[in-house]
């Protein structure tokens, strides 16, 4: 018999492995994820990556300190550890992340109106194509909106 494969999954410890496997194509974060530290200590790099945004010239390829922190457990990373080691790791690998909607909205877009995620990680986007394309293309295009309204606001300070 035919199994189908995995569209997308949701939730930061399915989305952590995907990446770790490099099976992530896209991924979707909801701004609103609360903020919870964690015991274990985010590589140095993934961290001033996570916050800054500047990818170092490279083929993509994570470091073997990065690699282990997306397998480390999201219990020891925290809520805050594990969003920061997987924007920093789409980052580095050049995959697209973009902030949409609310934990809730996910849920409802999802048809999962009871459970509340806050990221989706897509695996394929067989026969969405066309959407995902202007799905990133308009998160690109806010990203920069939004960057430009930021440096008005500080040259006005």
């Amino acid at each position: 018999m035919y199994k189908s494969r995995m569209r997308y999954v949701t939730g930061l410890r399915e989305a952590m492995t995907g990446l770790a496997a490099n099976r992530v194509r896209a991924v979707l974060l909801a701004p609103d994820v609360e903020a919870v530290a964690g015991e274990a200590e985010l590589d140095a790099d993934l961290l001033a990556l996570s916050k800054d945004g500047v990818v170092p010239e490279s083929t993509g390829a994570l470091s073997e300190a990065a690699i282990q922190q997306l397998r480390t457990s999201a219990a020891k990373l925290g809520l805050d550890g594990c969003v920061r080691t997987i924007i920093a790791a789409c980052r580095l690998r050049r995959i697209p992340v973009v902030f949409c909607m609310s934990r809730q909205r996910f849920a409802h877009a999802l048809g999962l109106p009871k459970v509340r995620f806050s990221i989706v990680a897509v695996y394929s986007a067989t026969g969405a194509y066309d959407e995902m394309r202007t799905l990133v293309k308009e998160a690109d295009r806010s990203h920069v909106a939004y960057n430009q309204l930021l440096d008005l606001s500080l040259i006005h300070i």
